[in-house]
């Protein structure tokens, strides 16, 4: 009759949400386990358990973000990693390229992506670094700037230093302490910049036009 209600059968398959998150999770989890991932850090914050949440990035040549993905170094992989770095001097931060190796996990109650940081490969991290320097260093040469404070006039013992480095920071901190077991009355001006992250580049190049009025 007209007006009464359709009865129809559902013709596919109908997913309760947390059905089909459960099914992603096992793909994913499946698909992309133990696998190498390579991006810059970046929003590195720590929780009160230990663990570390971040951002794996990728950026074009514009410095403008290609693809981000959530990531999280659980406490006891964390602190794997902290060792592993720190033996070669180095240290996850922001701003760090590193090649890692992890798992993509499916997170059903957010609905979110991310990767499960098992362990970062400290050689990635140093070959960048030592390429960046030789680029660094042919740019400076080129630019007639490498040899440019050997043709300064110092005096024998320069007394008023200029420290352009992040305030509270321990460079800071061992730099003055350095100076003062020297038993010389230096005098030090400490201009704040932050040395890295992305704010690194423009703190740095404005401390240093700050210092031509000093």
């Amino acid at each position: 009759p007209l007006g009464a209600p359709l009865n129809l059968p559902f013709r596919q398959q109908t997913y309760a949400v947390s059905e089909l998150c459960s099914e992603l999770r096992e793909l994913v989890g499946e698909a992309y386990a133990s696998i190498w991932v390579s991006g810059e850090v970046q929003r590195l914050r720590p929780s009160q358990r230990g663990h570390h949440y971040f951002e794996l990035i990728e950026k074009g040549a514009g410095d403008e973000v290609l693809a981000k993905l959530e990531a999280v170094a659980w406490r006891r992989d964390f602190e794997r990693i902290r060792r592993s770095l720190a033996a070669d001097g180095q240290e996850l931060a922001e701003g760090h390229e590193i090649r890692c190796r992890c798992d993509l996990d499916f997170y059903p109650p957010f609905g979110r992506l991310q990767l499960v940081v098992r362990e970062v490969d400290p050689t990635f991290s140093l070959g960048l670094l030592a390429r960046r320097r030789r680029e660094t260093l042919s740019a400076l040469e080129a630019a007639g700037l490498l040899e440019r404070n050997k043709r300064l006039v110092l005096a024998a013992l320069p007394l008023r230093i200029v420290l352009v480095t992040s305030a509270d920071s321990a460079a800071y901190h061992d730099f003055v302490s350095t100076l003062g077991e020297s038993g010389y009355g230096f005098r030090v001006l400490l201009v704040h910049a932050a040395v890295q992250g992305q704010t690194a580049e423009s703190e740095i190049a404005s401390a240093l036009s700050a210092l031509a009025y000093v």
